[in-house]
Formats: structure tokens, sequence, C-alpha cells
């Protein structure tokens, strides 16, 4: 029941989150609080598993570096910030204590694309052209709805995968044949070629495994898919080229590296972070060096010039340890549901270099739903010796 309540509450956070700005503050300084104590009143042994801590070992190292941060107030300011992503990750990391939850938890991150494509339809392609702009706003940044792409491709794959209702699995194989034109139609939207370089490879990735390489998926599905695949690039191909050329992500496609504005934060964070190796300059204070004002769009390097060495290489050790963990655990046990989890770490490892994830609670509490499905999903196994389905009718 409780469960359930929290359930509530977090999707009401991801559908007040681009509803408007005064539900969105009531589910920040209200709800958040609410539900990270609900999800505690679930497992009142307080054991949110060794992700969650890890990632607290990091947020507490943030913290101890607040004080030898160049402008304290900047420095709160993030703290706050990562506060919410506390109270989010925990929710998180408890309430996915439990295989036969996990779906639910994954349908918040379903509803959050969809409210955020809803928000743009509402409020930013009124007011511009598809494709000749950027949709973005204070509200709803251009590259979060790239980020939550992301979300929706691999959740859409994975679902595939660990739902042992026939009915429902087939549903979701389906469904993830959807991601294919929604990466392409939300990379011209946002004109964010991390969505090109990221989603496109990812799923590229999840097709050979799943239709050419799985032996898990029947022969007639098998030719089924590929047939329709390659029909759908035979008569979407020539669409997809029209549309690209003239809009905004063929222009910035056509700008070289080193004009990319990207490549000169990334040169000034290791600039910045060489000068204070130790404790860096303060969270959230190197967008005061940087020579446009903004911060560096690299999370190992965001925390490198912020936090010094020990947050970078703290957050490294967290993503390698997870790649590690389930690399190891797919060659244990043969299972595709660690393969989809090591892709996704491979993955989120490199998304690092285009934005940065520690001090936003959607994006790090999806890392650690995933780094906590692995525990639980693996600890099933064991407690069973053998492979148990997420969910079944």
């Amino acid at each position: 029941m409780l469960f359930y309540l929290t359930v509530i509450l977090l999707w009401f956070t991801a559908f007040a989150h681009y509803h408007s700005e005064g539900l969105n503050h009531v589910a920040i300084y209200v709800v958040a609080p609410l539900m990270a104590i609900v999800a505690w009143a679930q497992n009142n042994k307080l054991q949110p598993g060794r992700w969650f801590v890890w990632l607290m070992i990091l947020y507490v190292w943030v913290g101890l570096t607040t004080v030898f941060a160049f402008n304290r107030e900047v420095a709160l300011d993030e703290m706050h910030r990562i506060l919410g992503c506390i109270l989010f990750s925990f929710t998180i990391a408890i309430s996915s204590q439990s295989t036969k939850h996990i779906p639910w938890l994954y349908g918040l991150y379903i509803l959050l694309f969809v409210c955020a494509v809803a928000y743009a339809k509402r409020e930013i392609l009124p007011y511009t052209t598809f494709g000749e702009g950027r949709i973005t706003n204070e509200t709803l940044n251009a590259n979060t709805l790239a980020y939550y792409t992301f979300f929706y491709t691999f959740i859409t794959f994975l679902m595939g995968e660990i739902i042992s209702s026939p009915i429902w699995k087939q549903v979701w194989r389906v469904v993830f044949f959807t991601a294919i034109p929604v990466v392409y139609l939300v990379a011209i939207a946002t004109a964010s070629r991390q969505v090109m370089l990221i989603c496109a490879p990812l799923l590229a990735f999840m097709i050979v495994y799943r239709y050419l390489l799985s032996k898990s998926t029947p022969r007639w599905q098998k030719a089924i898919a590929i047939l329709a695949l390659v029909s759908l690039f035979a008569y979407a191909l020539p669409h997809a080229l029209e549309m690209y050329q003239g809009s905004q992500l063929s222009t910035r496609n056509e700008l070289s590296v080193q004009e990319d504005e990207r490549m000169i934060l990334l040169r000034e964070a290791v600039e910045v972070g060489c000068k204070h190796p130790v404790f860096g300059v303060g969270p959230g204070n190197f967008l005061l060096f940087s020579s446009p004002h903004v911060f560096s769009h690299c999370t190992y390097l965001e925390l490198f010039a912020n936090t010094g060495i020990i947050g970078a290489l703290i957050y490294i050790f967290i993503v390698g340890a997870f790649c590690l963990i389930n690399w190891k655990r797919w060659r244990q046990t043969h299972d595709s549901t660690f393969f989809c989890f090591l892709l996704f770490g491979c993955f989120y490892a490199l998304y690092q270099f285009f934005y940065v994830w520690y001090t936003d609670n959607w994006l790090i509490s999806f890392f650690i739903l995933v780094c906590t499905h692995s525990d639980t999903y693996y600890r099933s196994i064991i407690e069973s010796n053998t492979p148990i389905p997420i969910y079944s009718d």
C-alpha cells in the first residue's frame, strides 16, 4: 500500500514539473520530502542499497568542498539542488528493492517524457517553426528533452526483455519501434547532436542484439522485424533527409569541433581543475570562471573543476563499477537483462561527456533506479537459483 502511495506522489511530481510553476513548487517543497518519508516507511531498516550510499559519499564530498568555494552563495544554491537529488534518489532506491515494483517506477520516466513532449507542443512549438529553431525555454531545456528520449529508448527495450506476460512482452516490443521516429524527431526538434550520437547507436545495438544475435527471440519475430525495419527505412529515408536539410541540426553539424562552444568549456574546465586539483573552486562555481559563464556540460570535468580530482574519481568509480558488475553478471548468467544494464552503463558513461547529471534530480535518480534494479534482479536469481521474470499477470 505504501509503495503505491509513493508511486502516486512520484507520478504527481512528474506531471507537476511541466504543468505550472506553482504546482511544481508544491511538488518540490511538499511532495518530494513527503514521498521520501513514505518510501522510508516501506523499509524502516533504512537500507537504500550500495548505489545510493556511494552517491551519498559523492554528495558528502561535494558538500565539504563548499567550505573552500570561491562564491559561497553559488555553492549553497547548488547544494540546494543536490538536496532534491538526494530526496528523489533515496525514494527511487528504496522503492526499487522489489521486482514487482520496478515497472511502475520505469513508468514514471515514461510519464515524464510524455509530459515534456506535451509541454513542448503546448508552450514552445506554436511559437517556432519545427526544425528551424530549438525546442527550449526556461522550463524545458532542449538538452533535457534529449535525455528523456534516452530514457524512453532504454525503457521500451528493457520492458520487452523483463516482462513475463507473453502479450505484454510483445506489446512492449512493438512500442520499442516507436523509439526510431521519436529519436529522429527529437533530434530535429531540439537540434541536439547528442541524440544522434547516443540514442541512434543505442537503438542500433538494441535492434542488432534482439533481432540478430539473441537466441531467445523466435525466428518468425526476427524475420517480421527485419522486414518491417527495411520497409520503414525505405519509405522514411527520403522524408527524413528532406526534413534534415535546412534544419538547425544540419547547421550545427556543419560547425567544426574546435568552433563548438562545448570544446571551449571542456578546455576551461580542465584548466580550472588543474589549478585547484584538491577541492576545486566550489560546487557550481565553475560557471564563474568559464568565459560564457555557463557550466561545462560534462559531468566528469564539472566535478573536477568544482570539487577537485576526488569528486571526479568517486563518480567515475560509481559508473565504472556499474558497468563492470553487470559485465560479470551477464557473463555469469547469460541473461539478456544484464546485457541491457551493461549497454545502458556504457552509453550512460559516454553521455556524461555531454551534460552534468549529478545535479539534476530526474537524471541521477534514473541512474539509481537502473543500478538498484540490477541488484534486485540479481538477488532474485540468487535466491531462486533461476532467473525470475520481473512482472507477470
